[in-house]
């Protein structure tokens, strides 16, 4: 009998417990969330606001969203049409529409001068989804205790006053808002790059996905880390400031410094570039009216010579995004291939293929991808005996090919394409070697 009452006295502790965590919990987030809006001067999220524009001491700036919350994009659209910087005017946007009051006062002067809204420091105007005409917020003078500022809607007589951070939040210029930016394009859609230096110029073109050193260079590899590093720098980097192009004083008229940018429509890119500051480089894009201060890393590349350019790896690939790799040594032939399934199979010969695990089909692409020159070999340069063969597939297409030479303690690699051997260390050879002994890796507990 005491058994079964402690039974049921735990059922009903659960059933209590459970009807607190559902329904009390379930209540109180309900009436938070209801309180929240409440504070709320305007019953808005952020995803409701299509424009907003801001008037204050430093003149009026208005953003405006085009297309829909996820996938639109603002633009300015006062005092000029520009892209606006998307982090800064999802951030006005959001503290337009979330505004909250701390109270409304209870006796109001009819003299609105008091409180600063006869000549407001800041109007904000708020277009939105689910209002029926455009709300202005009126921001006057601070509280006496300062941490607080009053604030009036058009066209409602109730004075609030809001926390000051707020108003911060709303008091926004033109430069703040701006898509700070110097170019914006597609680094996929680069097809040739011009980079000129004060006793240099480079020309890297784009061949079957990879970047090659064209020109008057010879067709050597270009380092496509590197390249790809100058293409995100240019996209990604924002302006500190923006400048009158038209100053002499800045150092753009007849500078020997600038890139060229060639995309795959045709559209040509150039940036003049003037001589490098201390912490900051200036620089214009052709056709802009305004310079803009960067910082200084974007003036590096332009001092490097062709050599600088070339790549010192052997094969310059991802071991994580290559799907295949044929290689032939000591005389025998091996091909590893992933499946659409993104399982790995190993080939000897003419061998069925046969599973071998992820993990060493990836340590033979980082072998290879880990393989650098010691040094450049000039044109014409005698190596010894072709000792092996390398292939690497990505997305069905090769992105490298590679012979494996070796005279004594001496190897090289010729890579198909460039006019030179490279001098590596033996690294390679040697892993190959020990993958004769396993080519599956059991031994080894892979």
């Amino acid at each position: 009998m005491q058994k079964r009452t402690l039974i049921v006295l735990a059922v009903l502790f659960g059933g209590l417990l459970a009807y607190v965590l559902i329904v009390e919990v379930g209540q109180k987030e309900e009436r938070e969330e209801r309180e929240a809006q409440q504070e709320q001067v305007l019953a808005l999220t952020e995803d409701d606001v299509r424009a907003v524009r801001v008037e204050g001491s430093l003149g009026a700036v208005a953003i405006e969203l085009r297309g829909d919350a996820v996938t639109g994009e603002w633009f300015l659209t006062e005092p000029f049409e520009q892209a606006a910087d998307p982090a800064t005017a999802r951030a006005l946007a959001r503290s337009a529409a979330t505004v909250k009051e701390e109270r409304v006062l209870e006796e109001v002067s009819d003299d609105i001068g008091q409180y600063g809204l006869d000549q407001p420091s800041l109007v904000v105007r708020i277009d939105a989804e689910g209002l029926e005409a455009p709300q202005v917020l009126r921001f006057g003078s601070e509280t006496g205790s300062k941490d607080g500022r009053y604030l009036q809607i058009e066209g409602q007589d109730e004075i609030r006053i809001v926390p000051a951070f707020q108003y911060r939040a709303l008091d926004k210029n033109v430069d703040d808002l701006r898509d700070k930016r110097i170019v914006r394009f597609s680094t996929g859609a680069v097809t040739h790059i011009t980079v000129t230096g004060p006793a240099t110029q480079v020309q890297l073109d784009r061949v079957d996905g990879n970047w090659r050193l064209g020109g008057e260079s010879l067709p050597y590899r270009a380092a496509r880390r590197d390249v790809e590093d100058l293409l995100a720098d240019l996209t990604t980097s924002r302006a500190k400031r923006f400048l009158d192009a038209d100053d002499p004083s800045l150092g753009l008229e007849e500078t020997e410094r600038w890139l060229l940018l060639e995309l795959e429509d045709g559209e040509q890119i150039r940036i003049d570039v003037a001589e490098p500051r201390a912490d900051s480089v200036v620089v214009q894009v052709r056709g802009s009216t305004e310079a803009a201060e960067m910082g200084s890393f974007l003036a590096r590349p332009l001092v490097r010579g062709p050599d600088e350019w070339r790549t010192d790896e052997v094969a310059d690939i991802n071991p994580w995004q290559a799907s295949e790799i044929r290689f032939t040594y000591g005389g025998k032939s091996f091909e590893i291939r992933q499946d659409e399934e993104q399982s790995w199979t190993l080939s000897e010969g003419t061998e069925d293929p046969t599973p071998i695990d992820a993990e060493r089909a990836r340590d033979v692409l980082r072998a290879v991808d880990d393989l650098r020159a010691t040094a450049f070999l000039a044109p014409g340069t005698e190596i010894g005996p072709e000792v092996g063969q390398v292939e690497v597939v990505t997305e069905g297409q090769p992105v490298v090919r590679f012979t494996l030479h070796r005279s004594g303690d001496s190897w090289a690699t010729r890579t198909d394409g460039d006019p030179s051997p490279l001098q590596v260390d033996g690294s390679l050879g040697l892993f190959f070697e020990e993958f004769l002994a396993d080519p599956s890796g059991v031994s080894q507990g892979v």
